[in-house]
């Protein structure tokens, strides 16, 4: 028995030297290499070169390497792969049973260009055809794969993309019917302004009878810039990824992406989890969803999370739990956040989310008071993936305000969106921060009026048409009723037209556009002027009924226009002429204060010109039964500073005037000068030599005149 184990002992190594004797005299490796090249010709219609040696190493392993390697493209035309070198070491002992076990392959400068041609064939159709299986009792396993630079290029002609990655290396532990090992690779992406470097690392275990890839602990990392991001960072984790090719299945359990860069230089952070991915053939089941966006701290910061516990698929059908959407935003002092939440189910092209609920916060405003209520949110959507459109339902709740709308979209172009929607009643009063009744504009630091931006590309290819009812509406104490108007937006151009309502029981009509600057034309019809001016700002001015027209134009930090108002049967408070003239005693002489009360007339016609600051009143006329009065006045609101000057011109009779003011006054024309502040006017009748028959003549030329909603109003110019 022993002597038996000493010649199987001392019989192994020879019989090992005598196959690497016959080997290494049987090789032959230019036939070799004419044998691969009329093969490969045979099977795949390719030419196949190989310019380098091919050589046979003995020591310390058996090893084979071969250099400059090329093989053509479908019918021998181009060349679709290049190597630089390859080696291999094989264990001989295993070849005794059957078996090829490679200790290690080593490939370098490996080029490979792959290409998807405009009618969908690629380069490599043929090399993946089913080909004659040859019985072979060999079984391959290969301990370590190396790849060291690397280059690989995609030409894909239907979707117009030319992907390279290049620099790549790869290394592999155990690689076999049945292994595990570890995998490093990596690499730079390259795709038109893209320019990625990529590295990926992971745990695997491959058993190819059970059918299974699993990887453990992936991991990987990317750099460059891309898709806009420059200074993009990103990394992808996934703890346990099972393949099944065969059964075309898979799971991925507890998966994370992270991405960060610099995004029109601003900092932007995105990320998605997921709990658990199951697919089976055409299904696929998703669990705990989460996806989140976040540009940046400094404003416009913005926030956006898309969470949902479950989505199921099969083929191109899909429905989700309730999804929750949430977002949060702060720009130029201007916090908001919200969510809605809403099944969502997609089939046949169709996008539904039948049960829109949710609502939204300010959390901060320089206009608004804090806290600010909440705003409920419900509604529904519809989408048609492939026609591009969609249509819904919104309704917005803000405490017993509620406005409810329909709207479409249609996506051709030019896009277009269209809307229906009606506000019951709103008092911004009750939102908006107060103005202190007691400021005074030169003590006010006025915010400058920052200039509106011109139209995006995007926003002048869509067109906006829809209509707006608003039952109720007040806002710094002016109350509208019934308002109506059709809002559009078209090639950069919008207009609110026309723009109606009710209002102090009259009625207003009129129009507001812009197109890089604003244009503002309303007419006011009937008005009850004593309510508009108490409402409008804070004290009455004038009384009776009156006609106003109004037009304004120019940006937004200097809109310029003019007022004018022909009033009728009212009276101007805080100025009584006659009761300041009937009260003056015989000797009275100089300035003379107009006391509190109020002027009637029958008749007012007035011409104001607006500006940023001031409100300069040009032209002023007005008729009574007692006199007649023409006046101009300049009020510098910033300044806080009034100015004016007019001419009375005394009318009526005795009866107006009584026998004696009358016989004292009559035919006369006396100067009026206006001073003080916007807030606290103060009149004065300047009665310096007037005596009888030393009144200044006054010379009212014949002035232009304005149509007010088709009626012509005359008023005098008055020359000083």
């Amino acid at each position: 028995m022993k002597r038996r184990l000493v010649w199987l002992v001392a019989g192994v190594p020879a019989l090992l030297v005598l196959v690497v004797l016959i080997v290494a005299y049987s090789f032959d490796g230019e036939a070799l290499k004419q044998g691969a090249i009329d093969r490969v010709r045979a099977e795949t219609g390719r030419e196949l070169r190989l310019d380098g040696p091919l050589e046979l190493q003995f020591f310390p392993r058996l090893a084979l390497e071969l250099h400059d390697l090329h093989l053509s493209g479908p019918d021998g035309k181009g060349e679709f792969l290049a190597l630089g070198q390859a080696s291999g070491a094989v264990d001989v002992l295993p070849l005794l049973w059957g078996k090829v076990v490679l200790n290690r392959l080593e490939v370098r400068d490996l080029e490979l260009r792959a290409v998807r041609h405009a009618d969908g064939r690629t380069n490599f159709d043929d090399l993946l055809a089913e080909r004659q299986a040859t019985d072979s009792p060999l079984v391959l396993e290969m301990e370590k794969l190396v790849l060291l630079n690397g280059r690989f290029s995609w030409q894909d002609q239907q979707l117009g993309l030319d992907l390279h990655l290049e620099d790549v290396f790869l290394r592999t532990g155990q690689l076999g019917r049945q292994a595990q090992g570890k995998l490093e690779m990596g690499g730079q992406l390259r795709e038109g302004g893209t320019l990625l470097n990529l590295r990926l690392e992971s745990l695997y275990r491959l058993d190819m009878e059970g059918d299974l890839l699993q990887l453990d602990g992936l991991n990987l990392g990317l750099r460059g810039q891309g898709a806009g991001l420059q200074q993009a960072r990103g990394e992808l984790g996934i703890r346990r990824l099972r393949l099944h090719p065969g059964a075309r299945e898979s799971l991925l359990e507890q998966g994370s992406l992270q991405v960060e860069g610099l995004w029109q230089a601003a900092r932007l952070e995105g990320g998605l989890t997921l709990g658990r991915l199951e697919w089976k053939d055409r299904a696929v089941r998703l669990e705990q969803l989460a996806l989140r966006l976040a540009r940046g701290e400094e404003e416009p910061a913005l926030k956006l999370q898309l969470d949902m516990d479950s989505l199921e698929a099969t083929g191109q059908d899909w429905k989700t739990s309730p999804a929750r959407f949430s977002w949060s935003g702060r720009w130029q002092g201007l916090e908001l956040q919200g969510q809605l939440s809403s099944p969502l189910s997609f089939a046949a092209g169709q996008l539904q989310a039948g049960a829109l609920e949710g609502s939204g916060r300010v959390l901060q405003s320089q206009w608004l008071r804090q806290p600010f209520p909440e705003i409920s949110i419900s509604g529904a959507l519809q989408a048609d993936v492939g026609r591009r459109s969609a249509q819904g339902r919104l309704v917005l709740g803000l405490d017993d305000s509620t406005l409810a709308g329909d709207w479409q979209f249609l996506g051709a172009a030019p896009a277009r969106l269209s809307f229906q929607a009606s506000l019951d009643q709103l008092n911004l009063d009750r939102y908006l921060l107060p103005v202190t009744p007691g400021d005074k504009p030169a003590a006010r630091s006025p915010k400058p009026v920052p200039a509106l931006p011109q139209a995006s590309r995007e926003a002048e290819g869509l067109e906006l048409d829809g209509r707006l009812r608003i039952g109720r509406l007040q806002y710094r104490q002016l109350k509208l009723e019934h308002l109506e108007s059709r809002i559009r937006w078209r090639q950069g151009r919008f207009e609110a037209a026309p723009l109606s309502a009710r209002l102090y029981q009259g009625r207003t009509k009129g129009s507001l556009a812009w197109e890089g600057q604003f244009l503002w034309r309303q007419l006011f019809r009937n008005v009850a002027l004593a309510p508009l001016s108490q409402d409008g700002l804070g004290r009455e001015l004038l009384s009776g009924r009156g006609d106003l027209q109004l037009e304004l134009q120019g940006p937004a930090a200097d809109l310029r226009g003019e007022l004018l108002l022909q009033a009728r049967n009212g009276a101007i408070p805080g100025l009584d002429l006659v009761g300041a003239l009937n009260q003056a005693g015989p000797g009275a002489a100089g300035l003379l204060p107009v006391a509190a009360g109020k002027t009637p007339y029958k008749e007012l016609k007035a011409r104001i010109h607006l500006a940023p600051g001031l409100a300069d009143l040009r032209r002023l006329s007005l008729k009574s039964p007692s006199l007649r009065l023409e006046a101009t006045a300049r009020a510098d609101l910033a300044g806080n500073r009034l100015e004016g000057e007019g001419m009375v011109q005394i009318a009526g009779s005795a009866r107006e005037w009584g026998r004696a003011n009358w016989e004292r006054w009559q035919g006369r024309h006396l100067p009026l000068v206006l001073r003080g502040s916007p807030e606290a006017p103060a009149w004065a009748l300047n009665l310096a030599g007037q005596g009888a028959g030393q009144s200044p003549p006054v010379r009212l030329a014949a002035g232009g005149g304005w149509n007010l909603g088709g009626r012509k109003l005359w008023l005098p110019e008055w020359l000083p």
